[in-house]
């Protein structure tokens, strides 16, 4: 058995779902930091060869800063209007848009979220696939769909 839907994304679903992940408590906001961190240590490393806290730290709050500005838009720019066709069956997900197709088994999604809004899936690379209630035609279907998407990735992504 596996289920089909199509739909189009959105930006402020994209936009949504980074901001989301951004904040969870071992979020995205923790790779800015890291991120921050690494620039502050190379501007460091290629100064003057003494250690100053002082500009470590602004280094490391304005790289931080500049991560949260910066970085919230790469989704934006890959950002694909296109009608999406998203298939999950026991093996994982297949999707398509336009000419580009993807496969993704339960072992590469981390995690499936419901927001009420949108089925979340997570990958285990930091990307998501958001599928918004109106890729269903009712209730009923997007309740099979998350109900049968968790039981296989809990299936088979241990």
């Amino acid at each position: 058995m596996s289920h089909t839907v199509e739909y189009r994304s959105s930006r402020a679903e994209i936009w949504k779902t980074y901001w989301r992940a951004w904040a969870r408590p071992r979020g995205l906001w923790l790779n800015h930091v890291a991120l921050g961190f690494i620039v502050a240590f190379g501007v460091e490393a290629t100064s003057d060869g003494q250690l100053n806290v002082e500009r470590f730290l602004v280094t490391w709050s304005l790289a931080i800063v500049a991560c949260a500005v910066v970085l919230p838009l790469w989704p934006q720019v890959r950002f694909k209007s296109t009608l999406r066709s998203l298939t999950i069956d026991e093996a994982g997900f297949r999707t398509s848009i336009g000419k580009l197709t993807g496969f993704r088994s339960w072992k590469e999604v981390a995690r499936i979220e419901d927001t009420g809004e949108e089925i979340l899936m997570f990958g285990t690379n930091g990307n998501a696939m958001v599928v918004p209630s109106r890729a269903f035609e009712d209730s009923e279907a997007r309740s099979r769909f998350l109900h049968d998407a968790k039981a296989w990735h809990s299936e088979h992504a241990a």
